[in-house]
Parts: C-alpha cells; sequence; structure tokens
C-alpha cells in the first residue's frame, strides 16, 4: 500500500511540475495563461495573482508530493487545487466559455468536457493520494517498490499530460 500511495503522489508531483514549467517557459506563456484566466470570468485585475498562486501551488505540489515526510501534506495541497481547476473547468464548459486550456503547453485546445473528464481523474488521485498516505505506516520502500510505483506513476502522469490527445485519437 505504501507504494501506491507513492505512485499516487508522483503523479501528481509530476503533473503539477510539468503544468508549473510550461506556464512558466517564457513570458508569453504566463500572459497567454492569465488572459485564458480572464476568459474564464475572472476578474482582471485578479488575473496575475491567481496565475501565480495556481503556479505556486503546483510547485509547491511538486516539491512535497514525492517525499515521505512531506507527501500528506503535498497531497492535501493537491486535493485543494484540482478540485478548484476542475470546478473552475466545468463551470467554464457548462458556460461555453471559449477558453483554452494552458495546463501542457500552448497548444491546448478549447476547454470541454474532455478537460472536466482528465481534472476529475486528477482529483481522484489527489483525493486517493491523502487518504492513503494517511493510511499507511511510514516504512521504508524497497527499491522494487520505489521502482513499480515510479514507473507506474510516469506512465499515469503522461496520460495525464497527453490526455487531449489520446481523446482525440480514440474519437477517430
Amino acid at each position: 500500500m505504501t507504494s501506491v500511495a507513492l505512485a499516487l503522489r508522483l503523479v501528481l508531483a509530476v503533473v503539477c511540475l510539468v503544468a508549473a514549467v510550461t506556464k512558466l517557459s517564457g513570458r508569453g506563456s504566463f500572459a497567454a495563461f492569465v488572459r485564458e484566466l480572464a476568459a474564464v470570468g475572472i476578474a482582471p485585475r485578479l488575473c496575475p495573482p491567481v496565475a501565480m498562486a495556481i503556479v505556486v501551488a503546483e510547485v509547491t505540489v511538486a516539491a512535497l508530493a514525492p517525499w515521505p515526510a512531506t507527501g500528506l501534506a503535498g497531497a492535501v495541497i493537491a486535493s485543494g487545487l484540482m478540485t478548484a481547476l476542475t470546478v473552475g473547468v466545468a463551470r467554464s464548459v457548462r458556460r461555453g466559455v471559449p477558453a483554452r486550456c494552458r495546463c501542457f503547453g500552448s497548444g491546448g485546445g478549447r476547454l470541454t468536457r474532455v478537460h472536466v473528464v482528465r481534472n476529475t481523474g486528477l482529483t481522484c488521485v489527489a483525493v486517493l493520494a491523502v487518504a492513503m498516505t494517511a493510511a499507511v505506516s511510514w516504512q521504508p520502500l524497497d527499491p522494487v517498490g520505489v521502482g513499480i510505483a515510479a514507473t507506474a506513476a510516469g506512465l499515469a502522469a503522461s496520460l495525464v499530460i497527453f490526455f487531449e490527445d489520446v481523446a482525440a485519437s480514440v474519437r477517430r
């Protein structure tokens, strides 16, 4: 069970790290993210601090989630972040707001139910990570368990990061 908790936290860490790096990869990337926040209805004067708070939360999850001593804190922060993002995306999709996803690069498509599904899945991973991390006693993981957790997390994080592409190819 400790390996599963680690795998869940690693998924969150990798996804959040990639999202933060993508948003900070250039001045234009962050500015585009700020514009999308305005498009979903956040007051324009609040968009820059909200955008920075999201990026700081993503970096914090990436830094805290992998480690036994801070993993629970990272998972709790991820739960709050993913819940907020899921609600925001679902609200935007329901209202038909023509905003684009800026989580994993500038090529993100218009927010759709695919993004709601992806974010709902991430929220479930985060909540499960909190529950499992809180439930396990922190005994040292054996190297095989760490390797399996890291491999599974890498595959799952890749699926999340490329979820739009996977969903598009399934629809064809």
